[in-house]
């Protein structure tokens, strides 16, 4: 099936990373949050940038086989997230990788 211009989810959390296709009902891939033995994300808060960013692009490329500018990814964010981590992970998303758009949404909700 061709996934092309399709919405990326991508849910990073302390313990687990979630990611998938809008409008599918589960995730395809649930792994946990760990990339080479390092947890990046701790209590609900990115402490190893590189570490998370390699750990994305390697889940959309090998898992998913897209490109992130070949789609819109919808990332969560954890409650108590702060502005300048948002606006770490949108310019990631958007200039860095060039994804067709980046909403930000709640984990919670």
């Amino acid at each position: 099936m061709n996934y092309a211009g399709e919405v990326v989810v991508l849910d990073s959390g302390s313990h687990s990373t979630k990611l998938g296709f809008s409008g599918e009902s589960l995730p395809r891939i649930v792994i946990p949050t760990r990339y080479h033995g390092r947890r990046p994300i701790v209590g609900g808060r990115i402490d190893l940038w590189d570490r998370v960013q390699e750990m994305w692009l390697e889940m959309l490329r090998r898992d998913l086989s897209v490109e992130p500018g070949d789609h819109a990814v919808l990332l969560t964010e954890s409650p108590g997230e702060e502005a300048c981590d948002r606006e770490r992970k949108a310019e990631l998303f958007l200039r860095d990788w060039t994804c067709r758009g980046s909403p930000l949404r709640h984990s919670r909700c």
